[in-house]
């Protein structure tokens, strides 16, 4: 359970956010009571070797609130350590680095709307190490298999590191995107995983096209008419490319016909 400092403090930001008549300023938003820091420090050790879950959970929490795009990871770190200081800013970053290391992704297979904040904190420490992709740091094989399986919990399509992952690690990638796409019928969360990783192929390095586009097929071929349009067109036009089968392709464009 959350101590009663953090549940102080999450009642004061949200009856700060559902004042009347005044629009909230991100420094009230964002305030981090001494009481708050105090709590944090003393289990400063425990979120740097990311044992403090209930604590990193309330971290994730807050950081969301640096965030203006409606996405999980995408959080702006340095307004915490303005707030915090920079040594227990680092025991947090070192925290949520080793969180996404070592513990998979927490979800409920039957809801899938829902995602859990420690979810979130493993997106956010994703975030802080690899950004947009642009310089990735050395993973190991199960590093990149880990920030996969993340990867996938992303809201508003997948991290901003995600396809320069995948595409620096196309062998390791593509059995680790096999999986989520082969685990479609495993229930509701596994089932949207596997559509958005099929909508977005056109994303995708060509190779991991090419090995995922018959499970994508069949996908459609089990679902038929009753898929979502959106999906479905999207599934279509990033894979009908990618199948030699001349007989699959032509029913491709017959597929495409309807729903595209």
């Amino acid at each position: 359970p959350l101590t009663m400092a953090f549940r102080e403090e999450m009642t004061r930001i949200e009856k700060a956010r559902t004042m009347p008549h005044r629009a909230l300023a991100k420094k009230d938003r964002l305030a981090l009571t001494v009481k708050a820091k105090a709590e944090l420090g003393s289990v400063a050790e425990k979120i740097r070797d990311a044992t403090a879950l209930d604590t990193i959970a309330w971290l994730s929490s807050w950081l969301l609130q640096t965030n203006n795009n409606s996405r999980y990871g995408e959080v702006d770190f340095s307004q915490f350590e303005k707030r915090a200081g920079r040594d227990l800013a680092e025991a947090v970053r070192t925290g949520f680095a080793r969180l996404w290391r070592t513990r998979e992704p927490t979800f409920k297979e039957d809801e899938p709307n829902s995602t859990y904040h420690i979810t979130a904190a493993g997106l956010q420490g994703l975030h802080m190490e690899l950004s947009k992709g642009e310089s990735l740091p050395n993973l190991s094989p199960d590093e990149v298999r880990q920030a996969i399986r993340y990867g996938a919990f992303e809201i508003n399509g997948y991290p901003d590191w995600f396809w320069a992952l995948v595409s620096a690690h196309q062998e390791i990638a593509s059995r680790e995107l096999e999986k989520i796409a082969n685990a479609a019928g495993d229930g509701a969360v596994s089932r949207a995983h596997a559509e958005n990783l099929f909508s977005a192929l056109d994303d995708a390095p060509q190779s991991i096209r090419d090995r995922l586009a018959p499970s994508a097929w069949n996908a459609l071929k089990v679902e038929g008419a009753n898929g979502q349009a959106y999906i479905v067109g999207k599934m279509l036009r990033a894979t009908k490319a990618t199948l030699n089968n001349r007989k699959a392709i032509d029913q491709a464009v017959v597929w495409g016909s309807h729903w595209i």
